[in-house]
């Protein structure tokens, strides 16, 4: 490569430099372009040119250094700004999907998640992965600063999660073991319920049992009866139809008692039957 295309590139490279780009595709491009004009420049001078002057070719060597370094300095700052603005971003989820510790403290002490609820915290667990997934894809972009930054916050996030999992977890099991005793008294509440109600049942077949019984030596009674008032109606002595008049006397007694009996027994099948209704 002779000195004239040498300078040349050399003037090209200042240009480039100098060119303004809007797309990210574009700066991207430039700055391909830019290290492979570097390159070439380098290997130019390696071929040691002839220049009508040595002060000619230190110039020209002097500037292509320049521009070399300016290109590697806006090269880097080029880098950092394209780094912060993925850094912003990724920072903006990592606020969104975290759940810091002393909303954490309060919703343990005050045993209430309903603030924070399942569902929100499971979108904010797809956020976190969705960062980490972000920081792989974007490791070449993110300046070392940044990555360290960005990966440390995400410990963080990752440890409040955890702990708000851990929270509900642990209330979780205790709403478990209330909803269990609860659950519990409940089964044994029925089950003396039903014992109850058994009995009960049991007390009104008993009863009802006593009530035929009483109802039928009620029915026997009056029919003895009807037949003592027949032969009271028949005697044709004295003292045959004085003897009759207090056998009827009896079995009238009897009869009342056992009409008496039987009022007894269906108020305690109706005192029964209506603590089953209650």
């Amino acid at each position: 490569m002779d000195h004239q295309t040498l300078d040349d590139k050399i003037g090209d490279l200042e240009s480039r430099l100098g060119s303004f780009c809007m797309s990210k595709s574009q700066r991207e491009y430039k700055w391909e372009c830019v290290f492979e004009m570097c390159r070439e420049i380098q290997a130019g001078f390696n071929s040691k040119p002839r220049y009508p002057a040595k002060e000619q070719r230190e110039a020209a060597w002097a500037r292509f250094n320049d521009l070399r370094s300016r290109a590697h300095n806006e090269h880097r700052e080029y880098r950092k700004d394209e780094s912060y603005e993925v850094y912003k971003e990724l920072m903006h989820d990592l606020m969104l999907a975290d759940h810091n510790l002393a909303t954490i403290i309060a919703e343990a002490t005050f045993l209430a998640f309903d603030k924070t609820d399942v569902d929100d915290m499971k979108q904010k667990g797809q956020t976190l992965r969705e960062v980490r997934q972000k920081l792989k894809e974007n490791n070449k972009v993110l300046i070392h600063e940044h990555q360290n930054e960005i990966w440390n916050k995400i410990l963080t996030v990752q440890s409040n999660q955890d702990a708000w999992w851990g929270k509900w977890k642990e209330r979780r099991g205790q709403r478990q073991e209330e909803y269990q005793a609860k659950l519990k008294k409940h089964e044994e509440w029925l089950e003396r319920q039903t014992a109850w109600k058994k009995r009960v049942q049991e007390n009104i077949s008993k009863n009802r049992e006593k009530l035929n019984k009483a109802e039928s030596a009620l029915t026997r009674s009056e029919t003895h009866a009807d037949e003592l008032r027949e032969k009271i109606a028949a005697a044709r002595s004295d003292d045959y139809r004085e003897r009759v008049e207090g056998w009827l006397e009896e079995e009238e007694t009897r009869s009342k008692s056992i009409e008496e009996s039987i009022e007894r027994i269906k108020s305690w099948i109706e005192e029964d039957e209506q603590k089953l209704n209650e």
